[in-house]
């Protein structure tokens, strides 16, 4: 369960350790036999687009054209592109934070600026600052990046919380980038996608979705955009093609073959994880003393606050002493040094076993 060192067990890659759909290896498998490797045929983005609309609808009962889904290597791309293409570069972007480390890091690596808005606690929930927000949209912010299901807190926001944040990016003429890459895992009629509240959100709007985290294909290669603005769509008529050469033909079939035929194998996955998550919850709160956890929604993704741990950095202090390692909350946002981290789509016993042994290194603090 090690990326880097065998003996460590590793609770920082958002990757399951629970293999993916028979019927994704079985494409993969055939399509290899048939030696079809090369670039991916207007054939297969076009099921691409076929089954992302028929999950999109499944799930969230969200009708989306096909035509409106476009392929691309990742939700970075999409994210890349909206920069490069949609914004002003002399603007700001709003990060709500704590965020997934790419958005920031993304932004330093364009020499673009940002401004990150501390989300708030509200009885033990995460809620973005919505006079945070406000704040940056006044101080000549453009596009508001929103995560959801959230990465590192494990949100879902309530379809009011988004038509507040919607009305809140109207009054600026703003846009949202909407990552929806974790939406897959929640259960069906649980998760409003952004673009889906209205013709004002599908407006101000670009989405970013992929098979990848729900079905454990991150090497895939392959997520979706969803073009509710007309505006948008033409632009990636003209400019999509760069970020659409980096999509992996394997990647294609696996998505499509998931969205369209891996549903009982999410809901199995998808109970796992709940059960992981329950008792990673009751055992951080009844047995971890100095470390404290608000319930993630879904995905996938613990965020657990040390700030009462009594050490400088809990994530060489856990490494050292406990063997596991975990993603340092700093690199999700400024403030959040105590922070840590903590991904859980591992066996069971892995997992009891990497809380056990964190129990034993917070004991053992003076």
């Amino acid at each position: 369960m090690s990326w880097s060192n065998p003996g460590l067990i590793g609770a920082f890659v958002a990757e399951m350790a629970f293999g993916v759909p028979a019927q994704v290896k079985e494409r993969l498998s055939s399509q290899v036999l048939r030696q079809p490797l090369g670039y991916s045929t207007i054939e297969d983005l076009r099921e691409l687009q076929y089954a992302t609309a028929g999950f999109l609808h499944q799930n969230f009962d969200w009708e989306v054209h096909p035509d409106a889904i476009q392929a691309t290597a990742d939700v970075i791309a999409i994210y890349v592109f909206v920069l490069e293409h949609l914004v002003d570069p002399d603007r700001p972007v709003v990060i709500p934070t704590p965020a997934y480390m790419p958005f920031r890091e993304v932004l330093e690596a364009l020499d673009r600026s940002y401004i990150e808005v501390p989300m708030k606690l509200d009885d033990g929930r995460y809620t973005n600052d919505t006079e945070g927000i406000r704040a940056a949209f006044e101080a000549g912010a453009q596009l508001l990046v929103l995560c959801n299901p959230h990465n590192p807190t494990g949100r879902s926001f309530a379809a009011s919380e988004l038509r507040a944040v919607s009305d809140l990016v109207a009054d600026y003429d703003g846009l949202v980038f909407a990552d929806e890459i974790w939406s897959p895992l929640t259960r069906r009629g649980t998760h409003t996608p952004f673009a889906s509240l209205s013709a004002q959100a599908a407006a101000q709007s670009i989405t970013a979705i992929s098979a990848t985290k729900a079905f454990n294909m991150a090497g895939a290669k392959c997520a979706q955009v969803i073009l509710t603005n007309e505006n948008h769509a033409e632009i990636w008529r003209k400019k999509g093609w760069i970020p659409l050469k980096a999509v992996s033909t394997l990647g294609a079939a696996a998505s499509s073959t998931a969205y369209s035929a891996g549903a009982v194998w999410l809901d199995e996955i998808r109970r796992y994880l709940e059960r992981n998550r329950d008792e990673l919850v009751n055992f951080v709160a009844h047995q971890m003393p100095g470390v404290r956890i608000h319930t993630p929604d879904t995905t996938y993704i613990a965020w657990l606050d040390c700030s009462e741990l009594g050490v400088s950095d809990p994530r060489s202090f856990f490494l050292e002493r406990a063997g596991v390692e975990m993603t340092e909350g700093s690199r999700c946002g400024a403030g959040f040094e105590n922070h840590l981290r903590f991904t859980f789509p591992m066996p069971n016993p892995i997992m009891h076993l990497a809380l056990t042994r964190m129990r034993s290194a917070a004991l053992s603090i003076p």
